[in-house]
């Protein structure tokens, strides 16, 4: 399919090539600070009175001091300073039309402007962009990424104000520009009449406002909706070009050479008698899962609060696909039911249901009835089925332990679970979950629901997620492995994320298991939910030297959330969303993947959903894989592939298993008691 696809960046030309600066070794007001390795081109030649070991410089971008270091600098060729350069007249040129203006924690410039369409009586609503200035990244000369970063809420009552909580103030707006209100300047915190906070969780929860959640159906053209408000309304202006002569009035449009696509038929995936299918629940509904459940004798259990048992009764009427039942509703007679769509055969004895009547703290009623029924002694797979009282929202923290608590009581005893929400259950809307909770049930019981029609390699693909629980202030990072061939994953881990040494450990134990049983491993693949920065990555390193392995580690870096500050558009489809698989070179081995459910151009209704591309950043302790043919092209299309292997929904995700699974164990981990997953839960996907 032929696509339209634009940047959001504009470009434009040095207004002078040449130009001439001051320059200062002492800091002072006004004054930038720069290190060496971002010093004009030639300015040790030029300043033969400047020490050869400079390591800083500061420099005010004027040219009118004559107690200074004067030098021309060529733009073009000296590109880091061009940028800082570009980014102070920019920086100076927004601040007195934005209502705010900052430099955000990387350094780009962070502009806010009123939004004058959405109204409330105690805050105002701002619209938040995010320029960068880059040079030579993506065009061949300098350029302005322009991103849209959602808005802020600032409290219309200034801190004058006498029913204002301190402890509940985080951030503050002074005179258009922002500050943490604790950190902020002690002469400018006394300027109260000036303080406005930004609206957080406890300023809503203090002032009673209620936010309602607006559902955005489409991303993308929202996204574009927003930067392009901002284009037109700043940026093709006499003022603006007259200091940035902008190229084109357009966003950028991408050339041949920065586009490629995934290879053809990585989304296809296999179902039952190898029959194939792009959609997973088309493909289960025709054709039936790819792999059985294990064990054929599978029983499940209940557990439910008393008053909850005709509910728990009713969801085991759902899964089975009751037509026959005359109170059941024409809606739910869609669904298959477990043995038809799954292909799985299960029994409900009463006897091995688990009723609890203390609703608050039900976990040692439930591990009793555990222990008397002794449910390992069978030669059964078990699932428990968690009838949970509270609704997915809950904010009280015991309450929302509970879960965890039972999820680690049954895995304790060898029984994987699956939690459905009485809320959910009785809500107009469940028929649609039962696909994904059949699709979930069938994975926990070790059956694949479909698989990747794809060659197997010998390769292992080490998948390393990451989740903060705010509750405990610490962030947990999760691992899983997985043979990047067929997907399967053999062992999930969880430790700190700042025991680094322990990641290693398990990366080294994987590694060795893998190898016995694929000697001819020829590489090793990381996915890594972020920028894995040094400190990461050497103990890994380490771990390989000491294996003595003479193959390739390639670590891909892949962002949790979607890339807001890179996006791309597809100006020919109403929709503005690209084909899916199209992936685009942003430079320094960075790529944006498409990743979404637009297979052809008949898509008015067979999108499911439009998320926003994701950033991908690959790098490898060995660079010479990097001169094969084909290489970024194959890594990138497993980590489409594997976003294809998500076994909790038949819905597409764009982000791949080997990061969404790991971030879910992560979460899940550190509510555990004992602070160890039970070895059942170690190959489980419960």
């Amino acid at each position: 399919m032929k696509q339209n696809l634009k940047l959001n960046l504009i470009t434009f030309d040095h207004p002078e090539q040449k130009k001439t600066f001051n320059f200062y070794t002492e800091t002072g007001e006004g004054r930038y600070p720069l290190q060496k390795h971002e010093f004009p081109i030639g300015i040790f030649e030029d300043a033969t009175d400047l020490p050869e070991d400079t390591q800083n410089l500061y420099t005010d971008f004027k040219s009118d001091n004559p107690g200074s270091l004067t030098f021309e600098v060529d733009l073009g060729k000296s590109i880091l300073f061009a940028k800082h350069y570009y980014a102070n007249l920019l920086y100076a040129y927004f601040k007195t039309l934005a209502d705010v203006t900052n430099y955000n924690f990387v350094n780009d410039i962070e502009l806010w402007f009123l939004d004058t369409t959405q109204t409330h009586s105690k805050y105002n609503t701002y619209k938040k962009f995010i320029l960068r200035v880059q040079v030579g990244v993506i065009s061949k000369g300098p350029e302005i990424l322009i991103s849209y970063d959602g808005n802020a809420k600032v409290m219309k009552q200034n801190m004058w104000n006498e029913d204002y909580n301190t402890d509940s103030v985080d951030w503050v707006i002074h005179k258009k520009k922002e500050y943490r209100y604790k950190e902020m300047p002690i002469e400018l915190r006394s300027d109260l009449q000036e303080i406005y906070p930004i609206l957080n969780s406890k300023l809503k929860t203090d002032w009673q406002i209620t936010i309602p959640v607006k559902r955005n159906p489409n991303k993308i053209k929202s996204y574009y909706g927003q930067i392009d408000w901002f284009r037109r309304n700043h940026l093709i202006t006499d003022e603006f070009k007259a200091l940035f002569p902008i190229s084109s009035d357009d966003f950028y449009t991408l050339e041949k050479h920065q586009v490629f696509s995934t290879t053809k038929g990585s989304n296809i995936l296999e179902f039952h008698n190898q029959k194939t299918n792009l959609n997973p629940n088309a493909g289960l509904n025709e054709s039936g899962p790819f792999k059985l459940a294990t064990n054929p004798v599978i029983k499940f259990i209940y557990i439910c609060h008393e008053e909850d048992k005709e509910i728990a009764n009713q969801l085991g009427k759902y899964l089975a696909g009751r037509k026959d039942d005359p109170n059941q509703p024409e809606k739910y007679k869609h669904f298959k039911g477990l043995k038809k769509y799954a292909f799985l055969s299960f029994t409900a004895n009463k006897e091995d249901h688990i009723v609890f009547t203390n609703r608050e703290n039900p976990i040692d009623q439930i591990r009793e009835q555990i222990k008397m029924n002794n449910y390992q002694a069978s030669n059964a797979s078990y699932l428990a089925l968690y009838i949970s009282p509270y609704s997915k929202n809950e904010t009280d923290k015991s309450k929302k332990h509970i879960y965890y608590q039972i999820k680690e009581e049954l895995l304790k005893n060898d029984i994987t679970s699956q939690v459905v929400t009485k809320e959910k259950i009785l809500s107009k809307d469940f028929h649609y979950s039962l696909p994904n909770i059949a699709v979930a049930i069938l994975a926990k019981l070790e059956g694949e629901p479909w698989r990747l029609n794809r060659v197997f390699n010998n390769e292992l693909v080490i998948g390393v997620g990451a989740f903060k629980s705010k509750a405990i202030g610490t962030r947990y990072i999760g691992s899983a492995f997985c043979f990047s061939g067929d997907g399967h994953f053999q062992e999930f881990q969880c430790q700190p994320a700042n025991d680094t040494r322990m990641l290693a450990g398990s990366v080294k134990k994987a590694i060795e298991k893998f190898r016995e049983n694929n000697p001819e491993t020829k590489r090793v693949i990381i996915h890594f939910y972020k920028r894995m920065s040094h400190k990461e990555l050497k103990p890994i390193q380490d771990t390989l030297n000491d294996l003595g392995l003479d193959i390739p580690v390639i670590i891909v870096s892949i962002n949790k959330t979607e890339s807001k500050d890179y996006v791309v558009f597809d100006l020919d489809c109403p929709q503005l969303i690209p084909n899916s698989g199209t992936v685009i070179y942003i430079g320094r081995k960075q790529y944006l993947l498409c990743n979404n459910t637009r297979y052809d151009d008949r898509m008015p209704n067979g999108v499911e959903g439009y998320p926003l591309p994701v950033k991908l950043t690959v790098r490898s302790t060995d660079d010479e894989v990097f001169n094969k043919k084909g290489t970024m092209k194959d890594i990138v299309d497993q980590v489409y592939q594997f976003s294809r292997l998500y076994w909790k929904s038949v819905s597409q995700q764009n982000l791949p298993v080997t990061i969404k699974y790991p971030e879910m164990l992560a979460e899940i981990f550190p509510h555990f008691d004992s602070q160890v997953i039970p070895t059942f839960g170690r190959t489980n996907l419960w």
